[in-house]
């Protein structure tokens, strides 16, 4: 037996044919989903009259919410329960990500802390996979501290399960790893700015789930009637620099660079196909052996094609290049009046809000500004865009007291990181104007050895963010005590593309070999939808 067929989500179950089938249901942790496999399990009962042998697999663990929901509906003898271990997918050649776009949004936001327990066992199964022992744990923010904190106690279980002999795995043979703990409220700067890499513009410009997305037909091609039906079909692109060539040239230029990639990819494929014309028998053989791998480039590279047209259409305008010099004047501490008059011009136009909550949430973590400014650009915005965005205003607030970044702090930074772009690292920043907050001292903590190697960050930040160094881990032990440049950085929270870029570079530079985990692969406009959308 396998598996018959493969069903979204939707709001009435499938239609069983065989009354014999098995139905299997997969989600995250997330009490709408296990309200509507409730809603499921209700309506197959009622309407076809037959219990089906139902199974609902929670991702990554089973919790007590499901079983609660489960019975509040009156289903749960008829439901049952398993837990798939799925933490961290692998969605790059070093990004791996938990995919939780709405509990990184709920820690961001809201505070809420419930996905730090999944991460802390995410690390446990990944340290175990990768036979890795955490020789020193890099801890910046609260949350950051909370998941070593649980760490720790996982390790304790495990080196008790050891010593009793239920666990085979003694923890010889391991390699030392350096772990970074970086809780995304240490620098909320960063997401909130526009990403200019071609990774980043693509996340920000068309949905990207578990490092897939569907390419946009090309606007010419969708008026050439029904002929080009079959072409114009969605097109699924995996993103993912180790499966594609092309991507992995693209993902981290900035993309005013594309278009030369592009049309030098476009140069090889052609002389490549044109080695199809020979009479030589040898060289057309090598040819049809490497006609598969051709053939997969050319969609690759068409498709990048149509996706890089998609961005240009969407991101070419004046108000994205005004939208650019705001950000830039809000961060760097210059111009912060003709930022809120132009906030002011994008309200009344009504132009997009989720760009617009960008700049005023950026605008309130990054300067001071008087109560009667704030309440004169939220009644502005209210009126502008309904009063459904009210708990948006509420929520900016909150984001603002649990940043660790404030108009104080931001100028400690300014004068200590060097935030400014150099004329020569122009063609190449991945924000515009300045570098990334977080990537200006990721090489400090990937190499610190002690407290003291922190007390820098620990001066400008304030004592309200801890910064932390641990190599008290029992599992630390194994390892060697020698410095180890592997350094595996774990976002908790979230993080950017062009903020990924940006550190791949640093580090790099700095001999080390980063592996990147993250709760969820942000953007600016997915983030500021969690301000609102629990009540709209």
């Amino acid at each position: 037996m396998g598996i018959e067929k493969l069903y979204y989500m939707q709001s009435t179950p499938p239609r069983l044919q065989n009354p014999e089938s098995k139905l299997y249901y997969a989600c995250r942790s997330q009490p709408e989903e296990y309200e509507l496999v409730a809603r499921h399990v209700q309506l197959l009962s009622e309407v076809v009259g037959h219990h089906f042998d139902i199974t609902l697999i929670t991702i990554p663990q089973r919790d007590a919410l499901c079983e609660s929901i489960l019975e509040e509906n009156g289903v749960h003898g008829l439901v049952t329960v398993a837990a798939l271990p799925l933490y961290f997918l692998q969605i790059d050649n070093d990004l791996f990500s938990m995919d939780a776009p709405v509990p990184s949004r709920q820690l961001c936001i809201h505070n809420d802390t419930a996905i730090l327990p999944q991460v802390a066992c995410g690390l446990r199964h990944l340290s175990q996979h990768m036979r890795a022992s955490w020789s020193r744990v890099v801890c910046a923010g609260h949350a950051a501290a909370d998941v070593y904190t649980l760490m720790r106690e996982f390790d304790k279980q495990d080196r008790r399960q050891a010593h009793s002999g239920d666990n085979g795995d003694n923890g010889d043979n391991t390699s030392p790893y350096t772990l970074l703990l970086f809780d995304r409220r240490v620098d909320m700067v960063t997401p909130l700015c526009s990403q200019l890499t071609y990774a980043g513009m693509l996340s920000e410009t068309v949905p990207v789930t578990c490092g897939t997305c569907e390419v946009p037909t090309p606007p010419a091609s969708s008026s050439a009637g029904d002929a080009s039906s079959e072409k114009d079909a969605p097109r699924k692109l995996q993103l993912s620099a180790e499966q594609d060539h092309v991507y992995a040239k693209l993902r981290d230029v900035n993309f005013s660079n594309v278009a030369p990639i592009l049309k030098s990819f476009s140069k090889q494929m052609t002389k490549s196909f044109d080695e199809r014309n020979t009479n030589d028998l040898t060289q057309l053989a090598s040819f049809v052996k490497r006609l598969p791998a051709l053939q997969g480039q050319s969609r690759s590279l068409a498709a990048h094609v149509d996706m890089s047209v998609h961005i240009n259409r969407i991101k070419s305008t004046d108000v994205v290049t005004e939208m650019l010099e705001a950000e830039l004047s809000l961060v760097m501490g210059h111009g912060k009046q003709l930022a809120i008059e132009f906030i002011q011009e994008l309200i009344c136009r009504q132009f997009n809000v989720n760009a617009v909550l960008r700049l005023l949430l950026l605008l309130r973590i990054t300067n001071v500004v008087s109560d009667k400014a704030w309440a004169g650009l939220k009644q502005m915005t209210l009126h502008a865009y309904g009063y459904k965005f009210l708990p948006a205003f509420s929520a900016m607030e909150s984001v603002t007291d649990s940043s660790a970044v404030n108009a104080h702090v931001l100028t400690q930074l300014r004068k200590r990181l060097s935030l400014a772009v150099s004329e020569d690292d122009a063609p190449d920043q991945v924000l515009f104007g300045m570098h990334p907050l977080s990537s200006r001292f990721m090489a400090t903590l990937a190499s610190a050895q002690h407290d003291s190697d922190l007390a820098d960050l620990q001066l400008w930040f304030g004592a309200d963010t801890p910064f932390a160094v641990h190599t008290d881990l029992p599992s630390a032990a194994d390892a060697s005590q020698k410095p180890s440049n592997d350094v595996v950085v774990c976002f908790l929270g979230g993080t950017t593309h062009a903020e990924l870029t940006s550190m791949r570079s640093r580090l790099k530079a700095g001999d080390f070999n980063p592996i990147f985990l993250t709760t969820d692969v942000l953007t600016g406009d997915g983030l500021m939808k969690g301000l609102y959308s629990q009540f709209t």
